[in-house]
């Protein structure tokens, strides 16, 4: 990790962040970790944002399985649904 990088995190909840919540976690995290820390909801991102987030990122906490499942369920048919579209764009 070079010393300029940010580190990416993604949160799942049951109840919804507003933008400052997200804000005030953003900017709690980057103080804590001293460096930039870019924060996603999860269920408010695009689905191939979620994809990717699936399949590079690494679990750090889990409160609920039964939130995770469900929310990674949900994002995998958004994704299939519609990575024809990704694919046609990238073309």
């Amino acid at each position: 990790m070079r010393p300029s990088s940010d580190i990416d995190i993604a949160v799942m909840s049951t109840s919804g962040i507003n933008g400052f919540e997200r804000i005030t976690m953003e900017t709690e995290l980057s103080n804590l970790l001293h460096m930039d820390v870019d924060l996603v909801v999860f269920h408010q991102a695009q689905a191939l944002l979620q994809h990717q987030i699936l399949k590079y990122g690494h679990l750090l906490y889990e409160g609920d399985a039964s939130v995770r499942v469900k929310q990674e369920t949900m994002a995998r048919r958004e994704y299939l649904d519609t990575r024809f579209l990704f694919r046609e764009l990238a073309v």
